[in-house]
This record gives C-alpha cells, sequence and structure tokens, in this order.
C-alpha cells in the first residue's frame, strides 16, 4: 500500500511539473539578436537546464555567440549575430537533483535574409522595339518568394519565368525574365515588386523603357535621308566644276582670220595675205590678252613658170617680265614667187 502510494505521487509530480517552451517559431534577421525560453515548475531551487539543437547529439556549451541563464523556474537563452547557419529547432531539457523534469516543446529560429537590393538589367540581344527585362534579386533566406512585374502600375500576368538558385552558403538567389510582348506606346515604367518573409513591405525596383513612336522614326529616318542626298550633291558638283575647269584651262582655241590680197606692184606681182593666229586659252578678267599674227607675202615670177615662198616669223614686240602672263603675239611674213624651168 505504501509503494502504491508513493507511485501515485510521482505520477501526479510529472503531471504538475510540464515544461513549456516559448516562443513556438522566431524570426529574426541575419546579424540581429535573439532569445528563447524554456519554463519550468520549479520556483524554490535552482534547476539543471540544457540546450540542445534539433540534428546535434551535444548539449550546447556557452560562448562569445551563444548565453544562457538559469532563474527560479525559467531559463533564457540568447542567441548573438545570428547567421543563416543556426536556423534550426532548439529544445531545452530540465533536471532537478538528477532527476528528469521534463524537455521542451521546442523553439523553431527562422533566420530572415531580405532578397534586397533588387536591380532590373535589360537581356542582351533583345529586340529594341519589344522589352526583355530580367530581376535580380539579392541572396535571401528562406526559399519562399513572390515575384509581381508591373506595366505602368498594372500587373503582367505574362511573359514571366523565375528561376531560383541556392549558394555555397545555404542562401537563395531568384532571377525574373519578363518578355513583354505588348509594349505601351512611348515611355513605359516597369515595376519589379518582391514579398518576402523579412520584409514588412513588398520590396520595389521600377525600369523606365522608352521606345520612339512610329511617326518620329520615319521623320528622323526621312531627314537623315534628305541631309545625305544634300550632301551628295554637293560633293558631286564640286567635282564637277574641278573637272570643268581643267578642261577650259587646258582647252586652246584657234582663230585664223585672212586679212584681204593686196596687190603689190606688176613688176614683182607680189601679193600680202596675213594670218591671225590667237590662243583662246581663258584668262582671268584681269589679264591682258594679245593676238598672235602671221604675215605671209606671196611673190610671183616674171615668166609665171616658177612660184616659190618663204615664211619669215618674227616676234612683233618683246615686252618685258611682267607679274601678268600675257598671250604674246607672232607676225610672219611669206613671200611667193614663180620662176619658168627650162
Amino acid at each position: 500500500m505504501v509503494r502504491y502510494m508513493g507511485l501515485l505521487a510521482l505520477v501526479c509530480q510529472a503531471t504538475s511539473s510540464k515544461v513549456e517552451q516559448f516562443p513556438t517559431f522566431l524570426r529574426v534577421s541575419r546579424g540581429n539578436n535573439e532569445s528563447m525560453f524554456c519554463k519550468f515548475p520549479i520556483l524554490k531551487e535552482t534547476a539543471d537546464v540544457s540546450w540542445w539543437r534539433e540534428g546535434e547529439k551535444t548539449f550546447m556549451e556557452p560562448d562569445n555567440r551563444k548565453l544562457f541563464k538559469v532563474d527560479k523556474g525559467r531559463s533564457t537563452f540568447t542567441l548573438l549575430n545570428v547567421s543563416v547557419a543556426d536556423a534550426g529547432i532548439y529544445y531545452c531539457r530540465v533536471k532537478h537533483q538528477l532527476q528528469l523534469i521534463g524537455n521542451g516543446t521546442g523553439s523553431q529560429l527562422i533566420v530572415l535574409t531580405p532578397p534586397t537590393p533588387l536591380k532590373i538589367v535589360a537581356i542582351e540581344g533583345s529586340p529594341p522595339h519589344l522589352p526583355q527585362l530580367v530581376c535580380k534579386t539579392a541572396a535571401f533566406y528562406p526559399e519562399e518568394l513572390k515575384i509581381i512585374w508591373q506595366r505602368n502600375s498594372v500587373e503582367i500576368l505574362t511573359g514571366i519565368l523565375i528561376v531560383r538558385n541556392r549558394t555555397a552558403d545555404g542562401f537563395y538567389e531568384a532571377s525574373s525574365f519578363l518578355h513583354d510582348t505588348q509594349p505601351a506606346p512611348g515611355k513605359t515604367v516597369y515595376t519589379c515588386l518582391v514579398s518576402h518573409v523579412s520584409l514588412t513591405v513588398p520590396a520595389s525596383f521600377s525600369y523606365i523603357f522608352e521606345q520612339e513612336t512610329t511617326d518620329k522614326t520615319l521623320i528622323l529616318g526621312c531627314g537623315v535621308g534628305g541631309l545625305s542626298f544634300v550632301v551628295l550633291l554637293i560633293i558631286l558638283t564640286r567635282f564637277a566644276l574641278k573637272a570643268q575647269r581643267g578642261i577650259n584651262a587646258n582647252s586652246v582655241e584657234a582663230s585664223h582670220s585672212v586679212e584681204p590680197v593686196r596687190q603689190a606692184s606688176s613688176e614683182d606681182a607680189s601679193a600680202y595675205a596675213t594670218l591671225n593666229l590667237s590662243e583662246g586659252k581663258k584668262k582671268t578678267k584681269y589679264r591682258r590678252k594679245e593676238e598672235h599674227v602671221v604675215h605671209a607675202e606671196a611673190k610671183r615670177g616674171g615668166d609665171d613658170k616658177l612660184t616659190y615662198a618663204s615664211l619669215q616669223l618674227s616676234n612683233s614686240k618683246e615686252t618685258s617680265l611682267s607679274k601678268h602672263n600675257d598671250t604674246r603675239s607672232v607676225y610672219a611674213g611669206v613671200k611667193v614667187s614663180r620662176k619658168a624651168i627650162n
């Protein structure tokens, strides 16, 4: 009977000695500090409380990041400078006078790493009139993430692809690709909205895409084409003028004039003719132009059986050296005689 009463007392003590642990879930941003608590019904004496993380076989020991404190009926575990590697479920175990009082119900620590800052870049090789963009996040934790695209504050529902990757240090990264086939004319504002448990409000980043309208593009194209035509026309005209000047500079016009034959005296039957040769080379209006004149004298013998002619060229005048290149005149006399041949 006594033994039965003792067993009943132990059962009642175990029932009344329930160990509670709180909070059940903890969300903390990376680099912050966080604490969890274990409560038990031992108020008069100090209990022996140990902490461990699920999956590990040994209890944790205090160090520069792990702090433990035990009061009457309560134990506190504080973790400083929380990192992603600290994520997990933590339990407490309470003993009193070498007897197990109970284990805690567990506290799950979730280390939050926000996916900020965001950035939007244009995909290389995308058509200039169809925007193809990608919104990239920074490393984040945990994996759950939501990305929304907006065009001028209106949600885009098609043409979106999201890719997630796990990094070597346990984080996640996400990239959302947008292929918009219905861009608004003119200026369009694309916004990437990212929701994550680490953020109280969604993070956002905007990208401005400006597309030239068809009319503007046509006008610009016509203007460039017309300007190119005018430049080409000017170049061709200048070449043509240079070529024409070269031809005129190298051309020589010869004008021949024959003066009326002047009959000489009857005894030598001489006739005189004047040849006027002038160069037609163009000169500037400031230069003088002189003609080349050739005088020819023809004589006829008395017997009218033989005619001979002599041509004598002589300068009509000698000009002194001048700054101008003047055209010179040359005069020649031609004498023609006839003699009888026996």
